[in-house]
């Protein structure tokens, strides 16, 4: 029987290719808010290469109603296929910060959506995870944790949101490695968008910022995906607690 996972904000970019790279062994269900006609592409995708797939929507936004939209996805699943083996959190937005017109629900939002999604998802999905063999978590974090661009702007309360995710990555591994579940990040640099997706920069800033990455080009979904699929298979079942950048050096 094929293993299941959850990809959330698999619509487009890297969540759907994370998918397509997992669609011919694994069985998946794939998530995003509301791009309904993005998400169906990438599930007609993945359903020729042999995967059976489950579309869910959820909203990740509200921060007192985060808890309950995970549990709901994971029941979604669990009635689906009767099992989870692993998730990779994908779903999370990019918003430039300027303190001047900052405000609280700002905040609020980046956290929920961001950290709040990762820690209920892992509460919620865990029962699960630990029936698994060699259950797997994978959170796709950024870059901008490490290294502000201010020809870009700030991505402050986002990164800040994930770095809040990240630093729970340690602490977790070590608790559930003992149950074979792994559990580690990926850090994507500037990575190209679908054509249909939206932009937080002109493209301008997107040529200013080719220049200053050290491969000179923008990353590829299909890069990251490469890395989470390495990441979710059995042979990478020593990996755990880890920080992994896919970011054409430009966190250096």
């Amino acid at each position: 029987m094929k293993k299941v996972a959850l990809v959330t904000g698999a619509a487009t970019g890297i969540g759907s290719e994370v998918a397509r790279q997992l669609s011919e062994d694994w069985n998946l269900a794939l998530h995003t808010r509301k791009n309904e006609q993005s998400l169906s592409k990438t599930a007609e995708l993945c359903q020729t290469f042999g995967a059976d797939t489950l579309l869910t929507y959820r909203d990740f936004s509200q921060l007192d109603q985060v808890d309950e939209s995970c549990k709901k996805l994971i029941d979604e699943v669990v009635l689906k296929f009767d099992r989870i083996d692993a998730l990779v959190i994908n779903a999370g937005y990019a918003k430039i910060f300027d303190i001047n017109s900052f405000c609280t629900q700002d905040l609020l939002t980046a956290y929920s959506t961001i950290t709040g999604q990762f820690l209920a998802l892992i509460k919620h999905a865990m029962p699960y995870l630990k029936k698994s063999r060699d259950a797997r978590i994978i959170f796709v974090s950024s870059f901008t944790t490490k290294k502000a661009n201010n020809q870009c702007g700030n991505f402050t309360l986002t990164a800040a949101a994930k770095s809040a995710a990240q630093s729970l990555i340690s602490s977790l591994a070590l608790e559930h490695i003992k149950n074979n579940i792994t559990i580690n990040a990926v850090l994507p640099g500037f990575i190209q968008k679908d054509e249909a997706a939206k932009s937080a920069m002109t493209h301008e800033q997107w040529a200013e910022i080719i220049e200053e990455i050290p491969a000179k080009r923008l990353g590829l979904p299909l890069d990251v995906a490469r890395v989470v699929k390495f990441l979710i298979d059995e042979k990478s079942s020593y990996i755990t607690g880890q920080l992994i950048s896919v970011d054409g050096g430009i966190s250096l």
